[in-house]
């Protein structure tokens, strides 16, 4: 990430391509969620910081690895991501990326503090997002975090509508998609918050 700042151009993310990634993805579902236009999908999002920034991206949700495909994008990013169960199912690893299995606040909780930014994707019921939020207010972080599915449901709207530090909603370039049936506000929502203010800039 620069020095000074990171300016997210909402254009230029609309036009990131991600299909090169495609073969590396086995179900059919996740490729096209892969591909989808940014504000439907957040994976565009999700490469276009990647390759903005610089050091080390912590994802804590890595589910099957799609998210942690477009965090790679940039391959002198180094992209460590944590799961409680391993479900990842891409074909490959890409060499820039580290897997870890277990509770990153119980084994290594210092390792987000090296991170320019975190991605943030996990339970989405606001109890272990609000704990990793108040572990790097703690530690006075100075990086970003990317929260998904913002407006999921009461308690992440709660979490989101709390954060007191300079916050951007992003939904109109990241995860805007419908998650299931049921979903309360009919949209996931995406999330960027700067633990320094000023660092970030949005431009169309």
């Amino acid at each position: 990430m620069d020095r000074h700042h990171l300016n997210i151009k909402f254009h230029e993310v609309r036009k990131t391509d991600l299909n090169y990634l495609k073969h590396l993805i086995s179900r059919k579902d996740l490729k096209r969620h892969l591909a989808a236009r940014a504000g439907v999908e957040h994976y565009r999002l999700l490469a276009y910081l990647s390759a903005n920034l610089t050091g080390k991206i912590v994802e804590l949700g890595t589910h099957h690895g799609t998210g942690s495909l477009a965090l790679c994008h940039n391959p002198e990013v180094q992209v460590e991501t944590w799961d409680l169960i391993d479900k990842y199912s891409a074909k490959q690893t890409p060499n820039n990326l580290n897997r870890r299995i277990g509770d990153v606040l119980q084994l290594n909780p210092d390792t987000l503090l090296n991170a320019s930014m975190i991605f943030l994707d996990t339970n989405h019921d606001g109890v272990f997002e609000s704990q990793v939020l108040e572990y790097l207010r703690s530690k006075e972080f100075q990086g970003l975090i990317l929260l998904d599915d913002i407006f999921f449901n009461d308690a992440m709207e709660m979490l989101w509508t709390t954060i007191k530090e300079e916050k951007f909603d992003l939904t109109e370039i990241g995860h805007g998609r419908r998650w299931q049936r049921g979903t309360p506000r009919g949209i996931s929502g995406t999330g960027l918050v700067s633990f320094v203010p000023g660092k970030v800039l949005l431009s169309p």
